[in-house]
């Protein structure tokens, strides 16, 4: 089977700036390099990576990391599961319901 060629991004997901990525992510900012670091890729690089990537929320309030695979330069994702933890979840609610207000303004 061929690996798709672009991330499919869920109409309910938002991507995250910078700022609200760190907020969501919390105590848990200081493993990025970890999660970055062990992905599945079927590659068989050694030495795999996830590189530019960019984070979404999901509506489990979970942080997706959709980007590219360093050992063969395809698309890979890595999946954080920030919904499990109440207070994560309780500051991706609120990022999400910014994100609907502001998109509410911009439509009026």
């Amino acid at each position: 089977m061929e690996k798709r060629k672009e991330h499919k991004i869920e109409p309910s997901d938002i991507e995250l700036g910078q700022m609200e990525f760190r907020m969501i992510m919390g105590n848990s900012w200081s493993h990025l390099e970890d999660y970055t670091a062990q992905i599945f890729c079927t590659c068989g690089s050694s030495e795999k990576r996830l590189i530019n990537y960019k984070p979404y929320l999901n509506d489990l309030h979970d942080i997706v990391l959709n980007g590219l695979c360093s050992g063969c330069n395809t698309i890979a994702s890595r999946y954080i599961e920030t919904g499990e933890d109440p207070e994560k979840a309780t500051i991706a609610e609120r990022i999400r319901q910014l994100h609907k207000r502001s998109k509410r303004q911009v439509a009026n």
